[in-house]
């Protein structure tokens, strides 16, 4: 009998971990995430490394100069599904990063290419 006390227990208090807060607050996603190149050598602070804009009317505009041989400049249109933000429509000759995920530690989003893994925050 205690077993089983002890099984139902532990099953309810697993349910309570695991449920989701109702009173959790959604982040706000429109606005300019990004890094700027300040921390790199023979860079100025007003260069942009990475900076994803998103707008009110859900369209995003995205530069990203990780790479000096592929500067990617792309705009299209973004929606949100739960915690992700999709991004679609865009015309980019790379590859680029299309679902980036909100961070539990918001405000910042976090995105996976490949082996490349990217976190910004907002500005």
């Amino acid at each position: 009998m205690k077993k089983l006390i002890l099984l139902i227990c532990l099953g309810f208090s697993f349910q309570l971990m695991t449920a989701k807060n109702p009173f959790k607050k959604t982040p706000t996603v429109p606005g300019t995430y990004g890094v700027n190149a300040c921390a790199f050598e023979n860079t100025t602070n007003k260069e942009v490394l990475l900076q994803l804009k998103l707008n009110e009317d859900q369209s995003f505009e995205l530069i990203d100069n990780t790479d000096p041989n592929k500067n990617i400049a792309t705009t299209g249109t973004w929606t949100l599904d739960g915690n992700k933000i999709l991004l679609s429509n865009y015309s980019s000759a790379y590859a680029i990063s299309n679902k980036w995920k909100i961070d539990p530690n918001y405000p910042c989003i976090k995105s996976r290419l490949g082996l490349e893994f990217t976190r910004i925050c907002k500005k």
